[in-house]
């Protein structure tokens, strides 16, 4: 399983408002790590709907993942950073993104 970075302090200044909880991740190959916005404060605001879940259910588990970083507002540039981690590594981070919220993903 993926060892995640969490830090639990509000965000930089950044690609991300002031005040957002981040989750931090360093690949195993190197590389700069992966800044996402907890996933937990992404169910928080509201942002997560049945609308969204029903949609998500009709995705097969990749498309469903990038669903769930631009539902997060994840800029475009750290999504194309993630796309340089190996693909079982990419699903290890993405479960470890979402452990605390008690949902996954994508299956």
């Amino acid at each position: 399983m993926a060892e995640p970075v969490q830090d639990t302090n509000p965000a930089p200044a950044g690609p991300y408002p002031e005040g957002t909880l981040l989750f931090e991740y360093q690949p195993k190959g190197g590389g700069p790590v992966v800044v996402l916005p907890n996933a937990k404060s992404v169910f928080a605001d509201g942002r997560v709907s049945r609308k969204f879940i029903r949609r998500l259910d009709r995705l097969d588990g990749w498309r469903q993942t990038f669903a769930w970083l631009n539902l997060a507002e994840v800029p475009e540039s750290i999504q194309e950073q993630i796309d340089d981690i190996p693909d079982v590594e990419y699903m290890d981070m993405l479960a470890a993104w979402f452990d605390d919220t008690g949902a996954t993903p994508g299956e």
